[in-house]
Protein backbone atom coordinates (compact mmCIF):
# COMPACT_ATOMS: atom_id res chain seq x y z
CA UNK A 1 0.00 0.00 0.00
CA UNK A 2 2.60 2.44 0.89
CA UNK A 3 4.40 1.71 -2.20
CA UNK A 4 1.49 2.95 -4.21
CA UNK A 5 1.33 6.02 -2.15
CA UNK A 6 5.11 6.94 -2.73
CA UNK A 7 4.79 5.99 -6.58
CA UNK A 8 2.07 8.48 -6.95
CA UNK A 9 3.59 11.02 -4.79
CA UNK A 10 6.55 10.77 -6.81
CA UNK A 11 4.34 10.36 -10.32
CA UNK A 12 2.91 13.68 -9.36
CA UNK A 13 6.15 15.53 -8.34
CA UNK A 14 7.64 15.01 -11.56
CA UNK A 15 4.27 16.54 -13.39
CA UNK A 16 4.60 18.62 -11.57
CA UNK A 17 8.49 19.44 -12.13
CA UNK A 18 7.19 19.08 -15.72
CA UNK A 19 4.77 21.36 -16.19
CA UNK A 20 7.09 23.84 -14.55
CA UNK A 21 9.52 23.41 -17.19
CA UNK A 22 7.16 24.02 -19.77
CA UNK A 23 5.53 27.03 -17.87
CA UNK A 24 8.84 28.64 -17.36
CA UNK A 25 9.84 28.26 -21.50
CA UNK A 26 6.69 29.47 -22.88
CA UNK A 27 7.14 32.38 -20.10
CA UNK A 28 10.50 33.07 -21.70
CA UNK A 29 9.05 32.95 -25.30
CA UNK A 30 6.59 35.40 -24.41
CA UNK A 31 8.49 37.82 -22.70
CA UNK A 32 10.94 38.31 -25.83
CA UNK A 33 8.34 38.14 -28.29
CA UNK A 34 6.80 41.21 -26.03
CA UNK A 35 10.17 42.69 -26.15
CA UNK A 36 10.46 42.64 -29.79
CA UNK A 37 6.55 43.95 -30.36
CA UNK A 38 7.32 47.23 -27.73
CA UNK A 39 10.85 48.06 -29.30
CA UNK A 40 9.68 48.17 -33.09
CA UNK A 41 6.35 50.22 -31.44
CA UNK A 42 8.83 52.59 -30.21
CA UNK A 43 11.15 52.77 -33.31
CA UNK A 44 7.72 52.95 -35.16
CA UNK A 45 6.67 55.70 -33.19
CA UNK A 46 9.72 57.71 -32.51
CA UNK A 47 10.09 58.15 -36.38
CA UNK A 48 6.56 59.20 -36.20
CA UNK A 49 7.53 62.03 -33.46
CA UNK A 50 10.78 62.48 -35.94
CA UNK A 51 8.44 63.80 -38.81
CA UNK A 52 6.12 65.85 -36.63
CA UNK A 53 9.09 67.38 -35.41
CA UNK A 54 9.79 68.32 -38.79
CA UNK A 55 6.61 69.47 -39.57
CA UNK A 56 6.41 71.90 -36.35
CA UNK A 57 9.64 73.02 -38.08
CA UNK A 58 8.55 73.70 -41.51
CA UNK A 59 5.73 76.40 -40.08
CA UNK A 60 6.73 79.72 -41.43
CA UNK A 61 8.79 81.94 -39.09
CA UNK A 62 6.60 84.79 -38.82
CA UNK A 63 3.87 82.61 -37.06
CA UNK A 64 4.47 83.29 -33.28
CA UNK A 65 1.99 80.67 -31.42
CA UNK A 66 1.73 81.47 -27.30
CA UNK A 67 2.94 77.43 -26.46
CA UNK A 68 4.92 76.47 -29.50
CA UNK A 69 8.58 76.73 -27.13
CA UNK A 70 6.65 74.76 -24.69
CA UNK A 71 5.56 72.18 -27.31
CA UNK A 72 8.88 71.55 -29.08
CA UNK A 73 10.13 71.04 -25.36
CA UNK A 74 7.78 68.40 -24.84
CA UNK A 75 8.21 67.14 -28.34
CA UNK A 76 12.16 66.53 -27.54
CA UNK A 77 11.02 64.98 -24.04
CA UNK A 78 8.70 62.54 -25.72
CA UNK A 79 11.64 61.48 -28.27
CA UNK A 80 13.95 61.30 -25.86
CA UNK A 81 11.91 58.97 -23.78
CA UNK A 82 11.77 56.68 -27.02
CA UNK A 83 15.41 57.05 -28.00
CA UNK A 84 16.05 55.73 -24.30
CA UNK A 85 14.30 53.04 -24.88
CA UNK A 86 15.79 51.29 -28.09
Amino acid sequence: MYIFVDEAVADAFKVFLAGMILYSVFFLILMRLTFYRTHSFARKNLRNLQKLREFMEKKEPGEKQDGSREGHELLNNIMARYRART
